[in-house]
């Protein structure tokens, strides 16, 4: 493998990630305000705690998924087939024997269950939540294998055409639900209308493998033995990151939904989506270099390694808080404009949700790191203890300071567990001295944020007229204090020389144009 076809590769799978991410985000900026004018904020609050009730379901993928296409990927590259093909038949096995299961004792679980009186539910019946839930959980559980089915792209550095695929099947989706919340569905229709993409996209992935890549579509068929033993052992530590990342994202919502109630949930989850927009930039960077990671490792390029993880948490950080300084003195107002009012923002929260994201980036590409080369034990345990830490501190805080108290608490568990632990193993893998880098890190970090904080309020309090147009003043000067700052004090000569070299040829592309 060359560096200019690595390059390319991540370069095709940021292009369909980045894509993936607009849609995402057009997404729930359509969808949000249709939730809000068909449902009372307490239906759709409600819908969204059952929502995330039934995604700790996803913990009975074992961490089966990133485990095995680290090995299908890791096969490809040495070109050993046999190995391929015994991962793939071990992994769809284990997903189908866990989709079947799931489904028939999630039947049983829905029906005896008292589902409503737990959560703290009103505004739905036991019918709709009973059903609702199976529904949601089905379509957890049948889309581990169809996921697994689709990394068969992913494994032989094919990520872009996976992505387009999702990207697909999310069009699919945001439009058949904007459809039904129209014609007046309640949460059951729209659980129902979710599964539709589902079998449509597998079925159709299936027949594309079986015709142009025969060689590494799915079958079923006896492998190794001690295969499936050998898959799950290193696996199980990627599920620590899926109930970690479960107890986060929804144990919150819980946590809202029982102390504080349905409306409260509404705002919460709106509040974070508009913040993991930040989210989504780092993932869309950090999922796109993955299986170049896994490569590079197997090869033991580890100075490429070294200078891709610099660089990587340098740019996704400094990313992140232009967007975070830019949305923390407009962020209320776009809250309002958004949901037409129908919500109104609690800053603090939103201030703290950034806090906490803008914090998460350099650990996040650094778990990437380690995941990606499969030596992620302790980056999963710190995860785990993260997430326990900071949703048992939620559960103190949120009677006396609401949703702030929330955040506030994962804050905590954050720093405690994972701002330290995890970037010092990322640091171990690649070998970078960890103190310099920490050093230069966290003191860039605060820098960088300062700086565009100040320039956006001086955009903020100096800018009138329509709220788009200072929007987009306060976006360009967060973005123009970070890049100005990070350019100057975070990035290394060799940072700077790598990005000159990979932009200079299309700017004199450009130049020539314009010529």
């Amino acid at each position: 493998m060359t560096i200019v076809t690595g390059t390319t590769r991540v370069v095709q799978s940021l292009t369909a990630i980045v894509s993936g991410k607009i849609l995402l985000t057009l997404g729930s900026l359509l969808l949000v305000p249709l939730y809000l004018t068909h449902w009372s904020p307490t239906v759709y609050g409600e819908w969204l705690a059952l929502s995330a009730a039934v995604a700790y379901l996803s913990a009975l993928d074992l961490g089966m998924n990133m485990g095995a296409v680290n090995r299908l990927t890791q096969a490809y590259a040495r070109g050993d087939a046999a190995e391929y093909t015994a991962v793939q038949r071990a992994g769809l096995a284990f997903y189908g024997c866990v989709a079947l299961t799931g489904t028939v004792g999630l039947a049983s679980v829905v029906a005896i269950a008292p589902i409503r009186e737990r959560l703290g539910l009103v505004a739905l019946t036991q019918w709709e939540v009973a059903f609702t839930v199976w529904i949601l959980g089905c379509l957890i559980l049948w889309a581990m294998p169809s996921g697994f089915i689709l990394a068969t792209y992913r494994s032989r550095g094919d990520l872009a055409t996976s992505q387009w695929i999702g990207n697909g099947s999310q069009i699919f989706v945001i439009a058949a639900t904007a459809i039904a919340l129209g014609l007046g569905g309640r949460p059951t229709v729209i659980a129902l209308v979710q599964l539709v993409p589902l079998v449509v996209v597998t079925a159709l992935v299936m027949r594309h493998l079986w015709s142009r890549h025969p060689s590494l579509a799915p079958s079923f068929g006896p492998w190794p033995e001690g295969m499936l033993t050998s898959l799950l052992r290193p696996s199980l530590l990627f599920v620590l990151v899926i109930v970690a990342n479960a107890m986060t994202l929804q144990g919150s919502v819980i946590v809202v939904s029982v102390a504080l109630g349905g409306g409260a949930v509404a705002l919460f989850v709106t509040l974070r989506t508009l913040a993991n927009v930040i989210r989504q930039v780092v993932n869309t960077l950090v999922i796109a270099v993955w299986p170049e990671i896994t490569r590079l490792d197997v090869l033991g390029e580890r100075a490429v390694l070294r200078s891709a993880h610099s660089l990587v948490v340098a740019v996704t950080s400094s990313v992140c808080v232009a967007f975070g300084a830019a949305l923390w003195w407009e962020g209320a107002e776009v809250i309002s404009v958004w949901t037409r009012g129908m919500l109104t923002a609690d800053v603090t929260t939103l201030r703290l949700l950034l806090v906490l994201l803008v914090l998460q980036s350099p650990w996040i590409v650094g778990f990437v790191f380690v995941a990606a080369s499969g030596r992620h034990a302790r980056a999963s345990i710190a995860s785990l203890t993260s997430s326990v830490v900071g949703l048992v501190l939620a559960m103190l805080l949120v009677h006396r300071f609401g949703t702030a108290g929330v955040v506030g608490g994962l804050i905590v568990g954050d720093v405690v567990a994972c701002c330290h632990f995890v970037v010092r193993d990322a640091c171990d893998l690649v070998g970078e001295a960890y103190a310099p880098f920490a050093l230069r890190l966290w003191s860039c970090l605060v820098i960088v944020s300062t700086a565009a904080l100040f320039l956006g309020w001086a955009a903020h309090v100096a800018v009138g007229g329509h709220f788009a147009f200072r929007w987009l003043v306060v976006g360009l000067a967060t973005s123009l204090a970070t890049g100005a700052a990070t350019w100057a004090l975070w990035l290394t000569s060799d940072d700077r020389e790598l990005l000159s070299r990979r932009f200079r040829p299309a700017t004199a592309r450009m130049a020539s144009a314009k010529a």
